[in-house]
């Protein structure tokens, strides 16, 4: 089920950052703490099967997620 998540977030364009333009920043922000979630859990269930690889042979264009002053109102 997570490959599935991951395949439809990369359609969705969530593992790109150029996609967040026609967002507010809330939802950039958002979508950004989704991709990086769904990256994280991968590496870990990969970690847990002893698999080498996971997610990062994905190519990600999105910075980290952050905590900023606008969003917290």
């Amino acid at each position: 089920m997570l490959g599935v998540a991951m395949r439809i977030a990369q359609r969705m364009g969530i593992h790109t950052e150029s996609t967040y333009a026609k967002y507010t920043a809330l939802e950039a922000e958002m979508r950004r703490r989704l991709w990086w979630s769904l990256v994280i859990f991968d590496n870990r269930m990969c970690e847990m099967a002893t698999y080498s690889k996971g997610t990062m042979l994905i190519p990600t264009w999105v910075r980290n997620p952050t905590v900023r002053d606008a969003l917290r109102t």
